[in-house]
């Protein structure tokens, strides 16, 4: 099954921070890679929330329904991290993301009524939201650096 729409973060030009990675033990790197990697995700994942339209109270029919299932279904995932950087895929996990995200056709039973606009809310998150969940990353690397060296008894 595809999923929908995402956006890709990566924390690049961080060779200082990657050469200290590789000098600690394994268990440690993927602490300190694994938890800044959570937290500049989750800035996106915020954001993405935010931008994410909320859909209507009422279908068509004026049945209440459940809005809000969009905004919901945003997730993220830890994707790799290496020689060139730590990447997560943030990504909202319903049905109709990629409909949201790309336009679609527009049908009340088999009755065409027209297109839906397209509402790009991954690419305006990556927009608003790149350079902070970077900054956030690369400043949590630093804090579990200290955590880590302060634990090995070195600084």
């Amino acid at each position: 099954m595809a999923k929908g729409p995402a956006v890709k973060f990566e924390v690049r030009g961080i060779e200082e921070i990657l050469q200290k990675l590789r000098a600690l033990p394994a268990a440690a790197q993927d602490k300190v890679a694994m938890n800044a990697l959570r937290v500049g995700s989750r800035v996106f994942e915020d954001e993405m929330r935010v931008q994410a339209p909320l859909g209507p109270s009422q279908d068509i029919f004026k049945r209440p329904r459940d809005a809000g299932g969009l905004r919901a279904s945003v997730t993220s995932r830890r994707e790799r991290w290496g020689s060139t950087g730590i990447t997560a895929r943030i990504w909202a996990k319903a049905p109709h993301a990629w409909n949201v995200e790309h336009g679609h056709r527009a049908f009340i039973g088999d009755k065409y009524i027209g297109r839906a606009a397209p509402n790009a809310f991954t690419q305006r998150t990556f927009d608003i939201k790149a350079d902070a969940a970077t900054e956030a990353a690369l400043v949590e690397a630093e804090r579990q650096f200290e955590k880590v060296l302060a634990k090995m008894g070195t600084k």
